[in-house]
């Protein structure tokens, strides 16, 4: 399993701790095993995702959520 800086998790007790303020991430499991992961976090009632991949944004406001291309909000 990679980690968002790249490093090779090799061993089955090898862990990966994420800061709430970096970038997008994402995990990749290059090996045949299963990959076991605990995500913590909280749930504001509004939230902003931005996922660069795609070119989108998603807000969630009171739990219901909407897709937005980037391409389509105005430049402030």
């Amino acid at each position: 399993m990679n980690t968002p800086q790249q490093q090779r998790l090799k061993g089955t007790q090898d862990y990966v701790l994420t800061q709430s303020d970096i970038a997008a991430h994402s995990r990749v499991n290059n090996s045949n095993a299963d990959a076991v992961y605990l995500m913590g976090g909280d749930r504001p009632p509004i939230d902003i995702c931005h996922y660069p991949d795609s070119h989108r944004k998603m807000y969630t406001v009171y739990g219901k959520r909407e897709f937005v291309d980037l391409e389509d909000l105005g430049k402030l």
